[in-house]
Order: C-alpha cells, then sequence, then structure tokens
C-alpha cells in the first residue's frame, strides 16, 4: 500500500496529493524552481509578505517546508510591512544592472490580504514601471475577503492592482493555483511587468486532492518580440510609463491570446440567446446553477458560457467575437464590475451585438449586487431570470 504524508503536495511529480489552497501556493514556488532547471536556467527565490486571512496561514506553510525551499533555493523572508516586502522583491529585479552575480535571476513572490496591497500600492506602482527582469519575475498573491470576516472592510483587490496597471489572474478554484501561478510568473517574465493572482476566501481556505500531472503551461515563443519591457538603469519617468502602456500591457493580451486563458467553454462556435460570462470562481458556480436549473449541454439550450481566467486586461476582440453571437451577454462577477465595464467598451460601438447586463438589466433594473458575495441561490434566479426572458425554458428550482 502507497504511503501517504501531507507533503506528498511537495514531493511528488506525479499522481495525486491532498493539498490545501495555501500549500498550493508553496508547490507553485517549488515548481518554478524545478521548472526553471529543466530549462537550464540558473534561479533563484525570494517570497515575502504580511500574514493576513484568507492566506493567513500561509508563512507557517513555509516553514513547515524549509527544507523543501532551501533544496530549491528558494528563500522565505517574512516581512516588517507590505509595502517593505514588495521593496524588497523589486530590489531582486536589479541583482543584473549593478552587480555580476552567477545566478541568472530571482523570482518573486509576495503575498497579503487585500489592506496589505492597499498600502504597498506605491512601491507596486513603482515596480511595475520600472519592470522586472528577464528571467525572475514578480507575482502578487493577494487574499481577497469578500465578506470582511477578518478584516475591517469587505475587500475587492481588482481596483488597486488596475491603479498600478498590473495585470492579474482570477483562479477558478484550487486546481488552478499552479499552472495559473506558472502562468503569471511566465507572463512577468515575457511582459516585464508585475502580475497578480486573486486568491479568494474559497480557494485559499479549501482543500482538494489535486492532479500532479495536469499539463503544466509553456511559455510564449520567444520569436514574438515585444520590444524591451525589461528593467532598465536610470529610466526616466516618462520612458518607464510608455514601457508599461505601450510594451507591456499590449504583450500581455498577446500572451493572453497565446495561452488560450479567456476562453469559450462552448464545444463549437455557435450563436444563441444569452451568452454567460463568468469570472474567476463564478466559473464553476455558474456551471453549478445551469445544472440545478436541468441544463445538462448549455449549447443545445442556447446558452452560451465564456470563461474568464484573466479579468484585467482583457482582449477586446474575444469579447466582441463573443458578444456577437447572441441577443443578450450576462456578466457574472462577484462585487463592482471590471468585466462587464471592459465589455460595455468594448462593444459599445459595434453592430449586430447583444444586450449587456450584469449589475443591472438591459432596462435598469438592479440585477447581480456590487456587494457581499455570489451564493447559488441568487445566480440560479439572476440565469432562470434572464434565459425565461428569451423563451429559454429551465427547469423550475426551490429559489424561483
Amino acid at each position: 500500500m502507497q504511503n501517504i504524508t501531507l507533503h506528498d503536495c511537495y514531493i511528488n511529480r506525479d499522481g495525486r496529493a491532498f493539498a490545501t489552497g495555501t500549500q498550493s501556493l508553496v508547490r507553485l514556488l517549488l515548481e518554478q524552481a524545478r521548472r526553471d532547471r529543466r530549462a537550464g536556467l540558473n534561479t533563484r527565490g525570494l517570497i515575502s509578505g504580511y500574514p493576513g486571512s484568507p492566506l493567513g496561514g500561509l508563512d507557517h506553510e513555509l516553514k513547515n517546508a524549509k527544507s523543501l525551499l532551501d533544496a530549491e533555493g528558494i528563500l522565505f523572508q517574512p516581512a516588517v510591512n507590505e509595502e517593505l516586502a514588495t521593496t524588497a522583491l523589486w530590489g531582486s529585479q536589479h541583482l543584473h544592472l549593478y552587480d555580476q552575480p552567477n545566478i541568472d535571476g530571482v523570482f518573486g513572490l509576495w503575498y497579503g490580504k487585500g489592506p496589505g496591497l492597499d498600502r504597498s500600492l506605491d512601491a507596486m506602482r513603482h515596480a511595475n514601471m520600472g519592470g522586472v527582469s528577464k528571467y525572475g519575475g514578480m507575482v502578487f498573491a493577494v487574499g481577497d475577503d469578500a465578506t470582511g470576516k477578518s478584516s475591517t472592510v469587505a475587500y475587492q483587490s481588482e481596483q488597486t492592482l488596475i491603479a498600478a496597471g498590473v495585470p492579474f489572474f482570477y483562479p477558478r478554484s484550487i486546481h488552478d493555483i499552479v499552472p495559473m501561478g506558472l502562468q503569471a510568473f511566465a507572463l512577468s517574465r515575457y511582459a516585464g511587468c508585475c502580475v497578480g493572482l486573486k486568491i479568494v476566501v474559497d480557494t485559499a481556505d479549501t482543500s482538494a486532492i489535486i492532479d500532479l500531472e495536469t499539463p503544466l503551461p509553456k511559455d510564449i515563443s520567444t520569436d514574438i518580440d515585444v520590444g524591451p519591457v525589461h528593467i532598465g538603469k536610470h529610466d526616466t519617468a516618462l520612458l518607464r510609463e510608455s514601457r508599461l502602456f505601450n510594451l507591456r500591457l499590449p504583450a500581455v493580451i498577446k500572451f493572453q491570446k497565446h495561452h488560450n486563458i479567456n476562453h469559450d467553454l462552448s464545444l463549437t462556435e455557435h450563436t444563441g440567446k444569452l451568452g454567460i460570462i463568468a469570472v474567476g470562481k463564478a466559473v464553476p458556480e455558474a456551471l453549478e446553477a445551469l445544472i440545478s436549473l436541468g441544463v445538462k449541454n448549455h449549447q443545445e439550450a442556447g446558452i452560451g458560457l465564456m470563461s474568464i481566467g484573466m479579468p484585467w486586461p482583457i482582449d477586446q476582440q474575444s469579447l466582441i467575437n463573443f458578444a456577437t453571437r447572441y441577443d443578450e451577454i450576462l456578466v457574472i462577477e462577484e462585487k463592482r464590475p471590471i468585466v462587464e465595464d471592459q465589455l460595455a467598451r468594448a462593444v459599445v460601438n459595434v453592430k449586430n451585438r447583444g444586450n449587456v447586463s450584469g449589475k443591472f438589466c438591459p432596462k435598469g433594473t438592479p440585477l447581480i449586487p456590487e456587494t457581499g458575495e455570489l451564493n447559488h441561490h441568487l445566480l440560479c434566479n439572476v440565469i432562470h431570470n434572464r434565459a425565461t426572458i428569451h423563451g429559454i425554458t429551465l427547469k423550475p428550482t426551490s429559489y424561483n
């Protein structure tokens, strides 16, 4: 009989293993180090931050895995506060500008809760404007507490990340943390910018049997030249601004399209009455709601579903392609609208596109709240409401 341990999620290279959300972040660091080594890169890892729910237990997991981290050349340095952690991580990206190190680069992971992201905004803005090294990279793992269960505010991190021009991923579940985290590091190196990783309570606090053999993302071809996006020495303020908005963020879109991060879940491209765009953890939640409403095949029911794993920035053409195939597009996302606003901007001048609904119906009636968190009851009601408007027959539920 196979001997099963709680460290299998760190040690094993194949099969399945039990892991929590915070353990998956530790696995991400180990996998990135192993990935670099297989690619012939001599890199080191640095992780720093400040504990806070829902990532409050990450520092304990890192301490418990110290021997494994040491073996892979990864240093865990707890910070006095979040902005000092950000500053230290960006400092590691300057390595080749002033010294002649015998390593290729340092990949850095910041962690903290939402309010800690707020207080790190100045340091994060400087890091993102300045850029990261080619074989380094910076990823911000932000713990979002949507209900404020352990914070003084109910938090949403998107606005802070966007304010600093930081693109970000939103794992749909614990199973996305490692592959999306690796994509985040690959994107940071490719585009030369910092990258966010939004971790909500339902993802951080859960546990699951994860598949260690899940195909991991491949780096985008280095043949696609995006210009001088990496950190420079004594760059002027206007040059940094230009590189971020004219080179780095367009490179993010190229990466997003290359890896098909935001994609249609339909088996074949088709037209229908209702197209649903679900964001992050709302993707599995929307699928569960459809099942409760008796929909075994959403495509046959005339319903389309698009999964958003990178809420900002989104390739506008992908939104237009989806929106022009349905009479109405329903955007399901938690709290204030991020994807819905991008969709509205993308299709505002497009003919033959569907109406947009989300926080409000097309007629202006409130639909999905901008506060609190999504739940199964709410999503069943919302989807049933919009489908019925278009003559789509769904099974009545106890929620209606």
